[in-house]
């Protein structure tokens, strides 16, 4: 059975209901972290101290012979976030639960196995593992990380549903040395935690923070198509990437009605030139010249498709390929 981790659902423990309980249970704040491999999770209340997002674009980049800027041929856009949490405790009680979380986020960290059991003779079996599993994590902050393709109005209180897709690339745990620690014998300002009384070993050279700071570094495994399509429309979540917009447009996804009507542009067809290899489109002669010097051995040999794409380019930005020789 999943386990989870619920600061609202733990008052047995001698939580106090506080005011920011209430409020970050009314407005459902919180930081959520879903382990996909096992459906655990845990979740804090978003007392965050860092919070990044890049979005990097990659490209491959090829020089040729007669051109001052390089040909760029586009590969991807990566997404990653950069985020720090600093977790306080009320009472001891408190620490105890968030050292819990803790323990529980940094499994997540680890894949999931197969493991079976190998007969060697009668008195003698070994555990094999298999690797079956990446140990990848949903995460969900209000509107500002979540998986949009969901829409924005899903089951809050499921951690599952509506959490971005993440690898993290690692966890760093700090404890805050100004605020000190609890022991474990420290019963002065709360009842002495029942977790705590309900365990087996001693209590004695047990220290409880009483401030937990954690950092990550996520990158993104979006879930649904992000681009544009052939009619200048937007194919992923129109509330893309932080959950603005009209909901209407959040729920539905991949229509373009953004109030705006694209710009048509008027085309007119450049004459046509043949070339060893057909074109997609009609070629000018100097653009003919560009794409067999795109294509040689001289100009670092592009495919078809790479030379096309970089005609189209310079195409849209006007570049008249002056100086060329031709």
């Amino acid at each position: 059975m999943p386990l989870s981790i619920n600061p609202s659902a733990d008052l047995e423990f001698g939580q106090p209901v506080t005011g920011d309980n209430e409020y970050y249970n009314q407005r459902h704040l919180f930081v959520e972290f879903f382990h996909i491999p096992t459906r655990n999770y845990v979740r804090f209340k978003a007392f965050i101290t860092e919070w990044n997002e890049s979005f990097d674009s990659q490209w491959n980049k090829m020089s040729v012979y007669g051109r001052n800027d390089p040909i760029m041929t586009f590969k991807g856009t990566e997404r990653s976030i950069s985020m720090g949490l600093v977790i306080p405790a009320n009472d001891i009680n408190d620490g105890v639960e968030n050292m819990e979380k803790v323990n529980l986020l940094t499994k997540f960290l680890y894949p999931s196995y197969q493991t079976d059991n190998c007969l060697i003779n009668k008195d003698v079996a070994r555990s094999t593992a298999v690797l079956s599993k990446a140990p990848l994590v949903k995460i969900r902050f209000a509107n500002m990380i979540m998986d949009l393709s969901q829409g924005l109005s899903g089951d809050v209180h499921d951690p599952g549903q509506g959490g971005l897709v993440v690898a993290m690339n690692g966890l760093k745990i700090e404890t805050n040395s100004k605020t000190g620690f609890w022991d474990g014998m420290d019963t002065s300002k709360a009842p002495l935690s029942t977790k705590i009384k309900n365990r087996k070993s001693t209590i004695k050279g047990m220290l409880i923070p009483k401030e937990l700071k954690i950092s990550s570094q996520l990158t993104v495994m979006h879930q649904s198509p992000l681009g544009w399509d052939q009619n200048k429309c937007w194919m992923g979540p129109h509330g893309f990437p932080f959950g603005t917009g009209n909901s209407k447009e959040m729920e539905t996804g991949g229509q373009c009605d953004f109030g705006v009507t694209p710009i048509e542009e008027d085309v007119v067809a450049a004459p046509a030139v043949e070339t060893d290899e057909t074109p997609d489109v009609v070629l000018s002669e100097v653009e003919t010249y560009a794409y067999d010097l795109y294509t040689s051995e001289a100009g670092g040999e592009s495919t078809h498709e790479e030379a096309m794409e970089q005609i189209m380019i310079d195409r849209e930005a006007g570049y008249d390929y002056e100086g060329w020789k031709y």
